[in-house]
């Protein structure tokens, strides 16, 4: 507990050191984000400033829908590609989402089971069974995962970016935070080493046994929701979305 009130405070503190530089130092370019963000926003989101907005409703919510976006964007993305290698093929494919925001009863139902399946998949067979096969803990394999998956996700920051580097014509000028993506995997790191120490808890055991499916659900993903924005924002701002849009039909309304 001790370890994830430092993690906690060690995370935070650095989100609020980065928050300031960017209000300080890159004014232009954070005004430019936000104007950006604002078009994927749902409610008016809450003032900026401060660390405590992320426990702000309407930055629960928004979070909530930019996190079901990337699940669809994820779930839409790979099933397109996977049906074209099943047709031509005949393999069967895993299925990469299986509903994370709505049925997860942990987070490790959340990120062992239903998010993300083939990026799971990977650092399971590549990182996890070698850690535990040399002697390592599973809470010291898993939160392992996290941070490696953090910088796997840094590097993808770096991959968009070369795009409106090599074609400015067409891209959204985007130059990542770098830190963003790693801050978010260690907290969940640390949310999965909490739910490894309690669930040896007799106590825990008992609530857990008589709590409502949807209140776990509830809860587990307000674990993850009040710092999505360190995952999704990126993408709002290298154009992810936008550009996936492009794949996806659209119907439109025209008055007239």
């Amino acid at each position: 507990l001790a370890s994830f009130l430092v993690a906690l405070v060690t995370i935070m503190g650095a989100y609020q050191i980065i928050l300031s530089q960017q209000l300080q130092l890159q004014p232009e370019q954070y005004q430019y984000h936000e104007s950006i963000k604002n078009y994927y926003n749902v409610v008016s989101p809450p003032d900026y400033s401060s660390v405590f907005h992320c426990l702000h409703w309407n930055h629960i919510l928004n979070n909530f829908v930019m996190a079901g976006l990337t699940s669809l964007c994820v779930q839409y993305g790979t099933l397109a590609m996977s049906s074209i290698v099943s047709l031509f093929t005949g393999t069967k494919t895993i299925k990469v989402m299986d509903n994370p925001l709505l049925l997860s009863t942990s987070p490790t139902d959340f990120w062992g089971r239903r998010w993300n399946l083939l990026i799971h998949d990977s650092f399971k067979q590549g990182l996890y069974k070698p850690l535990r096969k040399n002697g390592y803990s599973r809470a010291t394999a898993a939160v392992s995962i996290f941070a490696v998956s953090g910088l796997f996700h840094e590097y993808v920051n770096l991959a968009l970016s070369m795009k409106s580097r090599l074609h400015p014509e067409i891209a959204l000028p985007y130059t990542p935070k770098w830190g963003y993506h790693s801050m978010f995997f260690l907290w969940n790191g640390m949310v999965m080493l909490v739910e490894y120490i309690l669930s040896g808890n007799k106590r825990f055991q008992q609530i857990a046994a008589v709590t409502p499916r949807p209140l776990k659900t509830a809860i587990v993903v307000l674990s993850v929701l009040p710092l999505a924005f360190l995952f999704t924002d990126e993408y709002v701002r290298s154009g992810f979305y936008d550009d996936f849009s492009e794949g996806l039909p659209m119907l439109v309304y025209k008055e007239g």
